[in-house]
């Protein structure tokens, strides 16, 4: 059956929990690089967050702004269509669609969106 320094206990064969998940190497669970950095960064995060409430406490937070402008286009037009339309690059490369200038000068995005031209 299983000894006691088995890296599976229970099973009777070391290799056996290995090939249903990968991840499994040896009997310890090996994460990703992309796992690391969250929890990691998670934990960073937590560290500020006293010295964040303390603040909010004396009354030291400043009130920022309230909104944000979240374009979640799934699916949607790709940057060369809408907001980098590269018009003086070959036509292979470019969007299909013409340019207007925006509110900063020098900046020109599709020509179907002009309300966030003149923003």
């Amino acid at each position: 059956m299983s000894s006691p320094d088995h890296p599976c206990p229970g099973h009777r064969d070391p290799h056996a929990f290995m090939f249903m998940n990968p991840r499994v190497r040896d009997g310890v669970v090996v994460h990703g690089r992309r796992s690391v950095l969250k929890t990691s960064l998670a934990g960073l995060g937590g560290l500020t967050l006293p010295a964040l409430m303390k603040l909010k406490a004396e009354g030291k937070v400043t009130k920022g702004n309230k909104a944000v402008i979240l374009l979640w286009m799934t699916g949607g037009p790709s940057q060369i269509d809408t907001w980098d339309p590269k018009p003086d690059r070959p036509r292979e490369i470019r969007g299909p669609f013409k340019t207007i200038p925006t509110k900063l000068p020098g900046t020109h995005i599709c020509e179907y969106l002009p309300k966030q031209a003149a923003m």
